[in-house]
């Protein structure tokens, strides 16, 4: 989630310099910055918390935890997701309240696929107990 805010700082300005251009596609590595920002800020946190620490047993973090446990469904439903937001950006709004709303309703459901695909996995694992039929002695 740290990465998906962060990637959204760089700024779509008009460059009069490059005929009405992105001001951000001028400056060059600006969005890529941003991007490496997340990344070693998302490596920094899981390399000081410790394994035991309490607070991942907090309410608020189980969402996280599930996907990180579904990390393959979640970034390959990551991927769709990311082309079907940027058609919803381009083609309806680019608003700055359309792009919370598109990051938002992807965050769901992807936490949405982590649980439903947690589910699904112990299902396929649980062992069904077959009772014995005793045939009654007559």
């Amino acid at each position: 989630m740290l990465g998906a805010i962060t990637s959204k700082c760089r700024r779509q300005a008009p460059d009069a310099v490059n005929g009405g251009g992105c001001a951000a596609q001028a400056v060059g590595g600006r969005d890529a910055a941003c991007r490496s920002f997340g990344a070693l800020t998302m490596k920094i946190l899981a390399t000081l918390l410790p394994r035991d620490w309490p607070g991942l047993e907090w309410r608020i973090f189980r969402p996280a935890i599930k996907c990180g446990q579904q990390s393959l469904e979640v970034f390959c439903t990551g991927m769709f997701l990311s082309f079907a937001a940027h058609f919803v950006l381009v083609e309806i709004s680019g608003a700055i309240w359309m792009q919370i709303v598109v990051s938002i309703v992807g965050i769901l459901m992807m936490t949405a696929l982590a649980y439903c695909r947690s589910w699904s996995k112990n299902a396929d694992k649980a062992p069904t107990k077959i009772k014995p039929i005793v045939a009654a002695a007559g």
